[in-house]
């Protein structure tokens, strides 16, 4: 089955690309860059609410910090 494509108009959208584009963010150590594509922005790496797996806001992965 097929599901619809939801387009949002782009001022549908509460988003500051600003901060992601303008270097000043903060940095993760080089044990905890994402694997998948190398984001090592803190703010797009959210930890789960037990504290054990990363995921991505770049790329969508998920990872254990302690086995990369």
């Amino acid at each position: 089955m097929a599901y619809p494509t939801r387009h949002l108009a782009p001022d549908a959208l509460d988003i500051d690309y600003r901060d992601a584009e303008d270097g000043d963010s903060d940095v993760v150590a080089d044990c905890f860059i994402c694997p998948g594509c190398g984001e090592n922005r803190v703010d797009w790496l959210a930890w789960d609410e037990d504290g054990t797996v990363v995921t991505c806001a770049t790329c969508g992965a998920s990872y254990d910090p302690s086995e990369v």
